[in-house]
């Protein structure tokens, strides 16, 4: 039948199965109620090692457990998992920070910025059909922007118009995660 020299199971086959028994074995035990939080963590560390192979980076434990089963991660151009709306709370100008809520800028610099906004913005207004007035629409971040520009009481759809009628657009490169940026030349 077999022979002396005939393998039936490699050595690296036969002691991958031995630790995947041991381990079985091991969250077998402390699977009795005071061992079942060790287990969970061991498993939930188990998941982290892979996730760190796939270049994804769990901020809190807490929302790995949570979510349960993860098969398909799906990110925005920041790589983050948000709710996907965005506010301006602050603003940097200069050397200085700005709170948006209480807002003492200069009016110069104030339009400055809007019109950054409005030239380097992909985002569009579109009309809500159960309010009938103009709701910002596109990328999380740019509807943020275009929304704190409607609350200053900016009319941002006059703005847009405005902006494809006086400028014209030379050169857009979109935003890469590669070069962390996007370049939009009028």
């Amino acid at each position: 039948m077999f022979s002396s020299s005939t393998t039936l199971v490699s050595t690296n086959t036969l002691l991958d199965f031995l630790e995947n028994l041991q381990i079985a074995v091991a969250l077998i035990i402390v699977s009795v109620p005071e061992g079942l939080p060790l287990a969970v963590s061991m498993a939930l560390a188990f998941s982290i090692d892979r996730l760190m192979k796939d270049n994804l980076l769990i901020a809190e434990l807490s929302a790995l457990e949570n979510s349960g089963c993860l098969t398909d991660v799906c990110t925005g151009k920041t790589c983050t998992l948000t709710a996907g709306d965005m506010t301006v709370a602050t603003l940097f100008t200069g050397c200085e920070e700005q709170d948006t809520s209480g807002q003492q800028l200069n009016h110069t610099l104030q339009e400055n910025i809007n019109r950054c906004i409005i030239l380097n913005c992909e985002a569009r207004m579109e009309i809500n059909d159960d309010e009938h007035k103009y709701v910002p629409q596109g990328n999380a971040v740019e509807v943020g922007l275009l929304k704190y520009l409607t609350q200053s009481d900016k009319a941002v759809h006059e703005m847009l118009v405005q902006r494809e009628t006086d400028d014209t657009l030379k050169l857009l490169i979109p935003f890469s995660p590669y070069r962390k940026r996007m370049t939009v030349a009028y």
